[in-house]
């Protein structure tokens, strides 16, 4: 595997100016608004990594009280899961009375958690949702040049390596066109055969 390669920022001429061109996606064609998204966020990746951040590091600060809240709670419910994997063998170990006593107290720590810290769960996931948003709805209007065309087809070909790239891999979402209902059909007679 080619080791990992972090691509540079893009100008902002090119990546929100008024020469930079945009258009709606086709709403007909869901292979070809895909193929947009995919290729716009390996092209841009750096931008819309800044992008997300400045975005979530808005949304933040109109409620700082409430993102650093969500954020710890967040983190502390992550650390919780990663200690709850860690030990499982230990407690499927447990029986009767003390496993009813920790699944009591879990589910009582995590009712006061929500009672009390949910407006801060709920603004930071807000944020790290408007973020997203925000970067899929670029990817989508962005139309791609002949540099984000060849960009792409080189880590297509497996010459270079990004971090997007392998996001994208681990979510499924690579290179693969779309097989037409036509020819799902058509395989099908085919292996009934």
């Amino acid at each position: 595997m080619p080791d990992l390669i972090f691509p540079p920022l893009r100008s902002f001429h090119d990546f929100v100016s008024a020469s930079a061109r945009f258009g709606l996606p086709d709403g007909q064609d869901v292979h070809k608004w895909n193929n947009r998204v995919i290729n716009n966020l390996h092209y841009y990746q750096s931008n819309y990594f800044v992008l997300a951040i400045c975005v979530f590091l808005l949304v933040g600060c109109l409620q700082p009280v409430h993102m650093v809240e969500g954020l710890a709670i967040v983190a502390v419910g992550c650390w919780g899961a990663s200690l709850v994997k860690s030990y499982w063998p230990y407690l499927q170990a447990l029986q009767g009375e003390k496993l009813g006593l920790m699944l009591a107290g879990t589910a009582a720590a995590t009712v006061l958690f929500i009672h009390y810290f949910l407006s801060g769960i709920l603004f930071f996931l807000c944020a790290v949702i408007l973020s997203v948003l925000v970067v899929i709805l670029h990817a989508s209007l962005r139309l791609r040049n002949i540099k984000n065309k060849l960009s792409n087809r080189i880590e297509e070909a497996g010459l270079k390596q990004t971090p997007m790239g392998v996001l994208l891999s681990s979510l499924g979402q690579e290179f693969i066109p779309i097989v037409s209902q036509h020819d799902k059909g058509f395989q099908q007679s085919i292996t009934d055969n």
